[in-house]
């Protein structure tokens, strides 16, 4: 069997016929090769809620610290995105005089120590323009409805 075995693997290598004789005593069965194939993907499947409400988002709102910056030669950032019924934070700090840092529409006044910072925290209930004023400076917080 050895043999029949060595004298295959020689004829492979040599580029012989490789039909090995019946005396040898060795049954060759070939089976044929399938290509295995990838399992199918159903995709994502979604529940019907048929006129159930949709749960909301637990991620909003949310709570956003944002940074303003007050000097002599005007505030910065002069514009800010909010969204309605996310709670800001704004660190305001001055970085020369003292000031008094206010948002009219949200009855928002509060004063900025000369070289010092003060926070404060609002929440918009309703989508609009709301301008910030410090010193002679003006700045806009657009407040609009999360899409």
């Amino acid at each position: 069997m050895r043999v029949a075995i060595l004298l295959m693997m020689l004829m492979l290598l040599y580029g012989c016929s490789t039909t090995i004789p019946e005396s040898a005593g060795i049954q060759v069965v070939q089976e044929p090769v399938q290509t295995p194939q990838p399992p199918k993907d159903p995709g994502v499947i979604l529940p019907k809620y048929e006129g159930a409400p949709i749960p909301p988002d637990p991620q909003y709102p949310q709570t956003i610290t944002l940074p303003l910056f007050i000097s002599s030669t005007g505030i910065s950032p002069n514009g800010y995105v909010i969204y309605v019924n996310d709670t800001v934070k704004l660190d305001i700090m001055s970085f020369d005089d003292a000031y008094t840092f206010l948002v009219e529409d949200l009855s928002i006044s509060v004063l900025i120590p000369a070289l010092g910072s003060a926070q404060i925290q609002f929440v918009p209930r309703k989508s609009g323009n709301f301008t910030y004023k410090a010193g002679s400076s003006v700045g806009t917080f657009y407040s609009v409805v999360r899409p």
